[in-house]
């Protein structure tokens, strides 16, 4: 009894977060390799072994590429609190800065440069979030100097993350956002975590210097990925039919009826 108990005030406490994105966020991305998929490719693990990525590996991406999972609009629990505390960070990193005029939360939006297979979805910049649209060709926006990733990670993390300073993963998220943003001169990365009383925020910031050796890398990813993309084409025909979403549609239609 205790431990179903307990379930149940995890379960209570996984749904008060829940984030919903965008279908058109969601089909904007579709072909274009995101930072997570990025971290699949990468040729090193986040302790800097070498590690063998092959042909296949970059026919599973292209293929995760393509695929279009309405569901995955929904966020519950850790995933939606991450979504939802972004702008709150960004508005607790102005608080720090001298000028705040420069940090704007970007949301259901995809970024890409022409002649790349490689997209991001920005939690922040230092320009302004365009009125309409979803999808941007980043030579169409003004200059972008400065981009934020914000990871709110519980507590334990929250301090392991910033205390350790590796920032493997997270680096290359940056790393993957100024690749696309050529002119992008400083990438933060805010670690933030509300429930904190001290600590809550911390702050850790590359200049394209730091990161001259992980763009090296994404760029040989997108250069890969983009020809087996040309390579395997003709294996990519236009759904004609239902899509999964409208199948199961029909289907709870049909019991119900």
């Amino acid at each position: 009894i205790r431990r179903r108990d307990s379930l149940l005030r995890k379960a209570n406490l996984m749904q008060m977060w829940y984030h919903q994105a965008s279908r058109e966020w969601l089909e904007a991305r579709e072909g274009f390799l995101t930072a997570s998929q990025i971290d699949d490719l990468w040729p090193l693990t986040t302790t800097g072994r070498r590690r063998p990525i092959v042909e296949e590996d970059y026919i599973k991406a292209l293929f995760n590429s393509t695929e279009i999972n309405y569901d995955s609009v929904n966020s519950y629990g850790p995933a939606a609190r991450g979504h939802i505390l972004e702008p709150y960070a960004l508005e607790e990193l102005r608080k720090m800065r001298t000028d705040p005029s420069n940090i704007f939360y970007w949301d259901d939006a995809v970024i890409y440069k022409g002649g790349s297979s490689i997209a991001f979805s920005s939690d922040g910049l230092d320009i302004p979030q365009p009125e309409t649209g979803v999808l941007f060709n980043v030579s169409e926006l003004p200059t972008i100097n400065e981009v934020f990733e914000v990871k709110s990670y519980r507590a334990a993390k929250h301090y392991q993350t910033f205390a350790e300073g590796k920032f493997a993963i997270e680096r290359r998220q940056v790393a993957t956002q100024m690749y696309i943003c050529e002119e992008a001169t400083i990438g933060s990365l805010v670690l933030y975590n509300p429930r904190l009383i001290k600590g809550a925020l911390f702050l850790t910031q590359w200049t394209r210097e730091d990161l001259e050796e992980d763009l090296a890398i994404i760029g040989e990813i997108d250069k890969q990925f983009t020809e087996t993309k040309i390579k395997y084409s003709n294996a990519f025909v236009s759904r004609k039919g239902m899509s999964e979403t409208d199948i199961l549609k029909e289907l709870q239609s049909l019991s119900i009826n």
